[in-house]
């Protein structure tokens, strides 16, 4: 969060949370992907592993690429995950 959104008086408390990990992640990723095709070699945790490396470029990449394609293969997440790393 900006430095300037965190000065004395903008906010009563501030609560700092953990992003979810584990069976809880798979789940809320899981829940936003139910209605995508993705092939059956797609893990739900690999996606959920890029998530907890906070890679955005991935999730991005990865987002547009079920834009265009409506279709996510593992050997699409593995080129994905190259270009971003």
């Amino acid at each position: 969060m900006p430095p300037s959104l965190l000065r004395p008086g903008r906010f009563d408390y501030v609560i700092y949370l953990q992003p979810p990990i584990g069976e809880n992640a798979e789940n809320i990723v899981s829940y936003y992907l139910r209605d995508k095709d993705l092939a059956e070699d797609v893990l739900i945790s690999d996606i959920v592993k890029a998530i907890l490396h906070d890679n955005r470029d991935f999730l991005l990449a990865v987002q547009k690429e079920l834009l265009e394609h409506e279709t996510l293969l593992n050997s699409d997440l593995a080129k994905i995950w190259e270009s971003c790393t």
